[in-house]
């Protein structure tokens, strides 16, 4: 099976098939492109408000962080993209994502802290 076999299989999108997807006459491109600007209108206006809350600076935010994003946008844009976008390098991308689904290396230990201080009744 090839690497791209695989990522349709998994439901990732290449970027050759997003960009098939997309129009190829000018007018509906131009309709496209009005309501993906209207969306982003919405998205932004939304996010102000929670940044009034809780103040997020995109430059700041953790490699951790940014392969949350891209694998949970994945299955709708190519990766590339979305790592282009993020400024995240793929290699640190698929460093995070496995070290994400690994078990945590002090899981026996927290185990038992957290028995300690339920036993203790939060003392």
């Amino acid at each position: 099976m090839s690497t791209t076999e695989r990522k349709q299989s998994v439901g990732i999108v290449t970027r050759k098939a997003f960009e098939k997807s997309l129009p190829d006459n000018a007018a509906e491109l131009k309709k496209l492109a009005a309501r993906l600007s209207a969306k982003k209108g919405r998205v932004r206006k939304r996010t102000r408000r929670i940044k009034k809350t809780i103040p997020i600076d995109p430059a700041n935010l953790s490699n951790k962080f940014k392969a949350i994003v891209v694998d949970a946008l994945r299955s709708c844009f190519p990766t590339s993209l979305l790592l282009d976008i993020v400024g995240l390098s793929s290699s640190s991308f698929y460093y995070q994502l496995k070290a994400l689904n690994s078990p945590s290396k002090y899981a026996e230990l927290t185990e038992v802290i957290t028995e300690i201080v339920e036993y203790s009744g939060f003392s």
